[in-house]
């Protein structure tokens, strides 16, 4: 297939016909490392400015849930100073055709009506739509979320930074509720500071998060490895005592690099013997589904070690000869 041309110099002059293709003009380039509202991706119709709802950070915001949203934009009109006013829905269908409908955001209501009269889109589940009503008399009153003049893009990096401190300097999670902190992030960026949840349970919650994200990716690069997962273990005490195996993983990646990954640091129960080593080390192989890929076993040189190989091996395959153990054995 031959690659598209590049557009013409005059595809750029004209005004695009629909929110749609404006929005995926100005989503070609990547936002910067400190964004501002001016970074984000925008679109203009009859001279006012919007940007997409999910762009700004908005404190406390779990995001919209409503059906409505398969079939539009939510959007935020920003004045000439790139401050957020008031939400607005736009049908997809209607920008299509290059008339594209608003509807105030603040209730779906009218948006929903719109769909069903204009386009007979219905909704089987409206009932159980939460951010749904016929009457908006019957739900009940809540305080509006409002929305900042902080990119989302930027939260996030920040949540991010002040997690990776949390980890290398062994800190509690209270950290960031310390009045001394928050006025220094206070008086750095005011706006910025206001909208960054830094309470235990939210970094708690991004921390299992990011655990569970990067460790599917670790799971990804060890099926997608060239080589097999050959294993590194040793045993250690902990400052309060406590025996912990540290296993670690070492393959060549689709690039042919050379790797290596933490896999665990378990803590070993009961006696040190190589039957309960074996045990351990195979827990951490079967969690993470590599049980087929194990190559060599690096450890130190002690009889238990040994022991612990030979169960090790022979539950991954009974049919394993001692001499096969041995050759696999670093």
């Amino acid at each position: 297939m031959l690659p598209s041309p590049p557009p013409s110099a005059f595809s750029f002059l004209r005004p695009p016909r629909n929110l749609a293709s404006q929005f995926e003009l100005t989503t070609q380039s990547a936002l910067p490392d400190h964004p501002t509202v001016a970074d984000l991706p925008r679109a203009v119709w009859r001279n006012k400015r919007y940007v997409l709802e999910e762009s700004l950070s908005r404190k406390g915001s779990k995001g919209r849930k409503s059906w409505i949203k398969r079939h539009g934009f939510f959007l935020v009109e920003i004045d000439t100073n790139d401050s957020p006013l008031s939400p607005y829905w736009a049908c997809r269908l209607c920008d299509a055709k290059g008339q594209p409908e608003f509807f105030a955001a603040a209730a779906t209501s009218s948006a929903a009506d719109h769909l069903r009269k204009s386009h007979r889109i219905f909704e089987s589940s409206q009932a159980a739509d939460p951010d749904l009503s016929t009457d908006e008399s019957e739900r009940p009153k809540r305080r509006r979320l409002q929305y900042s003049a902080v990119p989302r893009a930027r939260v996030k990096m920040i949540r991010e930074l002040s997690l990776g401190l949390l980890i290398n300097t062994n800190v509690p999670f209270s950290f960031f509720s310390d009045t001394f902190f928050q006025q220094l992030a206070w008086q750095l960026d005011p706006h910025l500071a206001d909208q960054i949840p830094w309470s235990r349970q939210s970094m708690g919650r991004l921390l299992d998060d990011t655990y569970k994200s990067k460790k599917d990716e670790i799971k990804q690069e060890l099926s997608d490895a060239l080589t097999k997962i050959h294993l590194g273990f040793d045993l250690w005490t902990s400052p309060n005592r406590h025996a912990v195996m540290a296993v670690t993983a070492h393959f060549l990646d689709r690039q042919g690099k050379h790797q290596s990954r933490l896999l665990a640091l378990r803590r070993q129960l009961g006696c040190h013997s190589g039957e309960s080593l074996a045990v351990t080390l195979g827990q951490v192989v079967r969690e993470w589904k590599i049980e087929d890929r194990v190559g060599t076993v690096i450890s130190d040189n002690a009889s238990s070690n040994d022991s612990c190989l030979v169960n090790f091996y022979g539950d991954l395959d009974a049919k394993m000869s001692l001499a096969d153990v041995r050759a696999r054995q670093v």
